[in-house]
C-alpha cells in the first residue's frame, strides 16, 4: 500500500511541476504593447568634408518582423553624395539588446555618405510600416519531432525612427613636421 501511495504521489509531483514549468514559460503579461521604431546609426561620431562614412538604417520591434515597407524617401540636402548599398536584409536579422530590453533587429538600407563641404546635414524621419508574427502558441517537443510550428498572431503596426543631425568639420591642417612624420613623401 505504501509503495503505490508514493507512486501516486510522484505522479502527482511529476504532474504539478510540468504545469508550473509551462505557466513559467507563457508570456507574463498578454496586454504587452507590441513596438516598431528605427534608428539611424552612423559608423563613426565624427566625419571629414571630402571622407565618406557609413549610415544603416535599422528596424527594432518586440516580435519577428516578417514583412515591412519604407513609407518615406532617405535624401539629404546639401552638398554630398549618398549611395545606398545593396544588401541582403534576411542575411541581417537578429536580436540586441537595447535600452534594457531585448527587440528584433533587421538592417532596413545601409548609405555611404561623403560630405563635400563642411557644415550640418540632417538625416530625415524615416516611416515604416511592419507586420510582426506574435508566437501564439509553441507544439510541444512531440509535435515538434513531428514536424508541428510554431502558431502566429499577424500585428500590423507603423514606427519611425528620429532625424539624425551630423556635424561636418573641414579636416585639421598638419603642419610640415607632422606630414613629415606620417612618413609619406619621404626618401
Amino acid at each position: 500500500m505504501n509503495l503505490k501511495f508514493n507512486l501516486v504521489l510522484h505522479w502527482i509531483m511529476r504532474k504539478t511541476l510540468f504545469i508550473l514549468l509551462l505557466l513559467i514559460s507563457l508570456p507574463l503579461s498578454a496586454a504587452d504593447k507590441e513596438t516598431l521604431f528605427a534608428r539611424i546609426m552612423p559608423d563613426r561620431e565624427q566625419v571629414y568634408a571630402g571622407d565618406s562614412m557609413l549610415v544603416s538604417v535599422v528596424l527594432y520591434s518586440s516580435a519577428p518582423i516578417a514583412k515591412a515597407e519604407c513609407l518615406t524617401n532617405f535624401s539629404i540636402k546639401g552638398k554630398c553624395t549618398l549611395r545606398k548599398l545593396d544588401i541582403n536584409r534576411d542575411a541581417t536579422a537578429g536580436r540586441t539588446r537595447y535600452e534594457g530590453l531585448i527587440y528584433y533587429t533587421l538592417v532596413w538600407n545601409q548609405y555611404v555618405f561623403a560630405p563635400q563641404k563642411a557644415g550640418d546635414y540632417t538625416f530625415p524621419v524615416q516611416k515604416f510600416k511592419a507586420t510582426l508574427h506574435k508566437i501564439v502558441r509553441v507544439p510541444d517537443i512531440f509535435d515538434q519531432m513531428m514536424g508541428a510550428q510554431p502558431e502566429y498572431r499577424e500585428i500590423k503596426l507603423q514606427g519611425e525612427s528620429k532625424s539624425f543631425t551630423i556635424h561636418v568639420t573641414n579636416r585639421p591642417l598638419r603642419s610640415t613636421r607632422e606630414m613629415m612624420q606620417g612618413g609619406a613623401g619621404v626618401l
